[in-house]
């Protein structure tokens, strides 16, 4: 089992809820990944961050899979313009 785990700051944090309403919009929709959960810090702290992503997967190349697919493609450069 592999889990893969992002944080992020957004650069707006009106950002946050449409990132979260695409990345769970990748669960049980993109290849090689068996849970995707999504959830926004509570943490007010200066360093900590506003958004984390934990997936779960059964391999290296499930992982790899996960990163190619062109869904998980396609939020990774939405939200490049906004961390």
């Amino acid at each position: 089992m592999v889990t893969h785990v992002v944080m992020w700051r957004f650069n707006d944090p009106a950002d946050i809820d449409e990132a979260i309403e695409k990345l769970r919009a990748l669960n049980g929709t993109v290849a090689g990944a068996t849970s995707i959960r999504v959830g926004r810090n509570m943490n007010s702290g200066s360093s900590a961050y506003e958004l984390v992503l934990c997936s779960e997967h059964e391999s290296f190349e499930d992982l790899a899979a996960y990163s190619a697919d062109p869904a998980h493609q396609e939020v990774v450069a939405w939200m490049s313009e906004r961390v």
